[in-house]
């Protein structure tokens, strides 16, 4: 099997056979890095729980099309997507803005919408393309990862929250019944993830 990296494809053979590291197992820098989710994939899940995103988000008056991109978490051995957008939305405890050095809001992640993707179903977005061929965009990417990775266990802690709230029924005093059903439903969510590894 094949691990996606920056700039294309290599594989590790391990006694003779291939095998896949789950990117977000490895370390910390390699959990957050953007990916990109199967379309395919996302229809499934959208089946599900129709406010699973479609991969394309519109930006601007002109409708530019961008792939919709995200982080990926290891939460009790699921690997969860955590998408970004570019709208502009009031922090929450699901729903946290990102800042550039001056302080000013350029995306939010959305918690909210985190959901379950196994490796077949998702693939490093190429950065190196990115820089080529939309070097402002890499620059906001870069800005956004500048400001997220530090805040890495402070994200994870609240998605273990997060899923541990919509999967497991437990009560936690940072989601009330409205932040609960603001986000996915994650229980059947986890279902096709487990169906689809």
């Amino acid at each position: 099997m094949e691990i996606p990296c920056l700039t294309g494809n290599f594989k590790r053979v391990v006694d003779g056979q291939p095998y896949f590291f789950l990117v977000s197992v490895i370390s910390t820098m390699h959990e957050m890095k953007f990916y990109q989710i199967d379309t395919n994939y996302l229809n499934r899940l959208r089946q599900i729980d129709g406010r699973v995103p479609h991969n394309k988000e519109f930006i601007g008056r002109k409708g530019k099309s961008r792939p919709y991109i995200g982080v990926m978490l290891s939460i009790d051995n699921v690997d969860y997507f955590v998408p970004l957008s570019s709208k502009k939305k009031r922090s929450s405890f699901v729903v946290m803005p990102i800042y550039d050095d001056n302080n000013e809001q350029i995306a939010t992640l959305m918690l909210n919408n985190m959901l379950p993707v196994p490796p077949k179903h998702r693939k490093l977005l190429n950065m190196e393309g990115v820089r080529i061929t939309d070097p402002k965009y890499f620059d906001l990417l870069m800005n956004e990862l500048n400001f997220l990775r530090p805040r890495r266990q402070a994200i994870k802690s609240r998605c273990t929250i997060i899923r541990s709230v919509k999967v497991e029924g437990k009560n936690k005093s940072q989601i009330n019944e409205k932040t609960k059903e603001f986000c996915l439903n994650l229980l059947e969510l986890e279902e096709a993830y487990k169906e689809n590894e």
